[in-house]
This record gives structure tokens, C-alpha cells and sequence, in this order.
């Protein structure tokens, strides 16, 4: 997590401590105001005890503790944004398609040969 997101998200875990009694209600603020100020694709979990398996987005991950509760946000790659963003693929002619002479063995030989 960079260095300047971490006070914020220590903050606001804070206030929703004393705000809300639910873990989920917890995570929810915790989530959205990190979708709002750092934008992207933001996940939250909160609970005394809780086990997670997950893919992240390089350097946006925070754990930390607050009392008794462990809290765990990080940032994923926002899919339909990156999708957008690659480039269209390119029409392919059917003689393309299939390379006759292609390697496929790796013996160095061609098929016509």
C-alpha cells in the first residue's frame, strides 16, 4: 500500500469502529471511501478471525489491526477497465490461419521436406 493511502485508511477504519457494531458494516465504509479517494477496484475484510486467499494488485494490499480486529484491504485490477484498454485484435486472413511449414516438433524439419 503506498505510503500516503495508509493514515487515511487507518482513519477511517477508526471512525467506522465506532460507527458500526457489524464486521460487514465495518468493511463496507472502509471500502467505499477507499473507492472514492483513491479510486480503482477496492475489497475489505474485517474480523477477529478470518482466513483469505487472494490476487491483489502489486503494492495495494494493507493489513493491520484496530482493538481486536484484523482488517485486510487491497486494491484489484479493475477487469472491464483493463479490458478497454487492450488493444482489438487484429483480423486474421485465413491464409494466416494455418502455417504449413511451422515447426510444431521442434525437430528443425519442415513438413514438406
Amino acid at each position: 500500500m503506498p505510503s500516503e493511502f495508509r493514515p487515511r485508511v487507518y482513519e477511517r477504519a477508526i471512525e467506522a469502529l465506532k460507527e458500526k457494531d457489524a464486521e460487514k458494516d465495518v468493511a463496507t465504509i472502509i471500502k467505499k471511501g477507499c473507492e472514492e479517494e483513491f479510486k480503482g477496484m477496492w475489497h475489505c475484510i474485517v474480523g477477529v478471525e478470518f482466513g483469505a486467499s487472494l490476487a491483489t494488485e502489486t503494492g495495494f494490499v494493507l493489513f493491520f489491526r484496530v482493538g481486536l480486529q484484523n482488517i485486510l484491504v487491497f486494491r484489484t485490477l479493475d477487469e472491464e477497465k483493463y479490458a478497454r484498454e487492450l488493444p482489438e485484435e487484429e483480423e486474421v486472413d485465413e491464409e494466416d490461419e494455418v502455417d504449413e511449414d511451422f515447426d510444431a516438433d521442434g525437430s528443425g524439419e519442415s513438413k514438406h521436406e
